[in-house]
């Protein structure tokens, strides 16, 4: 198991008026799930079900309220360098005054797992393994597609030697054909590098063709999980059969 998360809840506080009592909003209650390594974890619901929610205290990005989350430490040993994120925007996550190889030699150098000529050449390669073309490497993001930010965002992701992937629906803003072509790509990367996934998306299409297992979440609570040919087979919460049919 590379994952165990316990009871997680998250509350927001907010005040109505300046004389109001401060009032508690749930955007997680009670999220419970384990993950074995190598899986492909769907998490799938509508917007604020609370999927980026559930994602950002799992990255440490936002403290939980109440419950836990424990790695196993044999696997996840350095949590910064091997847990990273790619997320739904990929011109926001890219510095648009960098070239496309700095951004990928950075985090080299942040972990110091490779400088100078030796951290280009990792770039490069990672670049290149992700359908970047060699030409285009001293190029800034906004010379380039959507789609080939997000396989900039992959290589950059990739450089640390991850572990472990979130992503937070990576291929949303993606035309239809360049999605394909991403998720093609994720499987591929997947396998070539033996990482695990967590996958958040509204399409249930995508978790269906990506993910071994599925959590379906709404109002911060996750109301069914299962293996996916089991869950889209035969859903057994209402909220389940509702989005099945709607994405027919």
């Amino acid at each position: 198991m590379i994952l165990e998360v316990k009871d997680l809840t998250k509350e927001y506080s907010f005040e109505t008026g300046l004389f109001s009592r401060p009032q508690k909003v749930r955007a997680l209650d009670g999220v419970s799930f384990s993950m074995e390594e190598f899986e492909t974890l769907g998490v799938v619901g509508e917007s604020g079900s609370g999927k980026t929610t559930l994602a950002k205290v799992i990255l440490g990005l936002i403290p939980p309220t109440s419950g836990g989350i424990v790695f196993d430490t044999k696997i996840i040993s350095h949590f910064r360098k091997d847990i990273q994120i790619i997320f739904q925007n990929p011109f926001a996550s890219l510095d648009p005054r960098m070239r496309v190889i700095d951004s990928v030699i950075e985090p080299l150098v942040i972990h110091r797992m490779a400088g100078g000529r030796e951290a280009r050449e990792r770039a490069a390669g990672l670049l290149s393994s992700v359908g970047i073309d060699k030409g285009t490497f001293d190029r800034r993001p906004a010379q380039f597609s959507g789609g080939q930010r997000q396989r900039i965002c992959i290589a950059r992701a990739l450089a640390c030697e991850p572990k472990f992937l979130v992503l937070d629906e990576p291929v949303s803003s993606l035309d239809l054909t360049i999605q394909v072509m991403i998720l093609e790509l994720l499987k591929e990367l997947k396998e070539q590098y033996r990482l695990t996934y967590i996958f958040i998306s509204h399409n249930l299409g995508i978790i269906r063709y990506l993910a071994d297992r599925a959590l379906v979440m709404k109002d911060g609570r996750v109301v069914e999980q299962g293996e996916v040919s089991r869950l889209f087979a035969s859903p057994r919460h209402e909220y389940t059969r509702q989005l099945l049919s709607a994405a027919i």
